[in-house]
C-alpha cells in the first residue's frame, strides 16, 4: 500500500538545515507551523489551533536552503511518513514527517513567482536562463488536439 500524499500551508519556524550523507548527498530539513484561521462572533480573523509538522527533502537540499529562511510562506507537498524515535528521557515517541515531493513559496507583490521543485534536474519557469515552456492547453484554433 502507498504512502498518504498530503499538501500543507504555513510558516517556516527556523532557517532549513543543509545536511550531507556520508557518500556526500545533500538533504535538507524544517519545520512548518500551520495555523488554523477563523472569524469569531464578531467577524474578526482569530487564530485557533497550530499544528507543526517537520519536513525533508532530498532532491532541492541547496535550493530550499539558498531561497527560504524562518518566517518563509510556503505549500509543501509531499509524501506523509512516521518514524519512531527515544526521547532523551528514553521514552519513545513517534514524529510524523513529510517526504517533500514539491515546496512552493509564496508570491510576494512586485515578485516573480517561484517554485523549488523536488525533482532532479526540474527548471526554473521564470528564470532568464530556463528554456522555454510550451503551452500544453489547445487554443480555440487548434480543434484537432483537444484533451476531452
Amino acid at each position: 500500500m502507498p504512502l498518504p500524499t498530503i499538501a500543507i500551508i504555513g510558516n517556516l519556524t527556523a532557517d532549513p538545515e543543509l545536511r550531507h550523507t556520508n557518500a556526500g548527498k545533500a538533504w535538507t530539513t524544517f519545520r512548518v507551523a500551520s495555523n488554523e484561521r477563523r472569524k469569531n462572533e464578531a467577524g474578526e480573523w482569530i487564530d485557533g489551533d497550530s499544528l507543526y509538522i517537520d519536513v525533508t527533502s532530498w532532491r532541492a537540499a541547496e535550493q530550499i536552503k539558498e531561497q527560504l529562511t524562518k518566517g518563509s510562506r510556503v505549500i509543501v507537498y509531499g509524501t506523509l511518513r512516521s518514524r519512531e524515535y527515544e526521547a532523551k528521557s528514553g521514552e519513545k515517541r513517534t514524529a510524523i514527517e513529510i517526504n517533500a515531493e514539491l515546496v512552493a513559496i509564496q508570491i510576494r507583490e512586485g515578485e516573480a513567482p517561484r517554485t523549488i521543485t523536488a525533482t532532479t534536474g526540474a527548471t526554473d519557469p521564470w528564470a532568464t536562463n530556463a528554456p522555454a515552456q510550451t503551452n500544453p492547453w489547445p487554443t480555440a484554433t487548434d480543434n484537432n488536439n483537444t484533451p476531452f
